[in-house]
C-alpha cells in the first residue's frame, strides 16, 4: 500500500465475482469504523484500475482532480462596449428587448410557468424570436418566482448562453455575435487591455465561457 498526497493506493487480490464497487464499499466501511467511527472520514469517490501497472502520476492526477471537485468556480464579468452599432441594429435590439420583457411578464402569470419550455413562446406570439433568448428568459422568470421576487418586470434584457454567444478575433479586433430577430449578427467591440487577456483565454479554450447579456 502506498501514500500519494492526500490519498493512498493499494493493490488488492479478489475473486472475479466481486465488483470493484463492492470491494471499495467493504474497504471504506471497515476503515471508517476503525478510524474513530467517522462516517465522513472518507468521501464516496474512488479510483480503481484492474490488472497492470498504475503509475504514481496517474493516481496523483486523480487525487488532485478530487480536491477541486465541488469547489465553486471563480467567475469574472466583462462589460464590453459595442463599437458604434448602426441605427438599424440598435432599433432591432430595442425591439427584441421590448418583446422579451412582454414575454417575461406574460409568462410570470402563466399557470404552467414551472413546466415551460421554449415552445410556450408560440402561445404568446406568432413572431419569430430566438429560442436561445426564450430559454434564458424562462430560467430567469422561474428563478424570480422561486425567490418570490417575481413582480412586474420593467425590462428584461436578452441573455445568450455560451452556446449561442460567439466571441471571435480577426487580426487585432474582436467581435461578438448572437442570434437576433432575423439571423445571427456580429458586433465589433471596444476592448480594454485586461479584457483582451480574458477574451484570448476564452477563444483559446483556457477558461469556460459563461452567458452574455446585451443591455444599455
Amino acid at each position: 500500500m502506498g501514500y500519494c498526497g492526500d490519498g493512498s493506493n493499494a493493490r488488492l487480490l479478489s475473486l472475479l465475482t466481486n465488483s470493484p464497487s463492492d470491494i471499495m464499499a467493504s474497504v471504506k466501511g471497515v476503515t471508517s469504523r476503525r478510524l474513530f467511527h467517522l462516517q465522513s472520514f472518507l468521501t464516496r469517490s474512488f479510483f480503481v484500475r484492474a490488472a497492470g501497472n498504475v503509475s504514481r502520476d496517474t493516481i496523483k492526477h486523480y487525487v488532485e482532480a478530487q480536491k477541486k471537485r465541488g469547489e465553486p468556480m471563480p467567475t469574472i464579468t466583462l462589460r464590453i462596449e459595442l463599437l458604434k452599432p448602426t441605427q438599424t441594429k440598435q432599433q432591432m435590439y430595442y425591439r427584441m428587448t421590448e418583446i422579451n420583457t412582454q414575454f417575461a411578464n406574460w409568462l410570470r402569470l402563466h399557470p404552467e410557468v414551472n413546466q415551460a419550455t421554449s415552445k410556450i413562446f408560440k402561445a404568446f406570439s406568432d413572431q419569430s424570436f430566438p429560442s436561445a433568448v426564450v430559454n434564458q428568459t424562462i430560467r430567469e422568470v422561474k428563478s424570480q418566482k422561486k425567490k418570490q421576487h417575481a413582480k412586474t418586470f420593467r425590462k428584461i434584457w436578452c441573455c445568450f448562453n455560451n452556446q449561442n454567444l460567439k466571441i471571435e478575433k480577426f487580426s487585432e479586433h474582436y467581435t461578438v455575435s448572437f442570434p437576433t430577430l432575423g439571423k445571427r449578427i456580429g458586433f465589433p467591440v471596444i476592448t480594454r487591455p485586461f479584457q483582451v487577456t480574458w477574451l484570448d483565454k476564452i477563444i483559446d479554450g483556457n477558461v469556460k465561457q459563461g452567458a452574455g447579456k446585451r443591455y444599455q
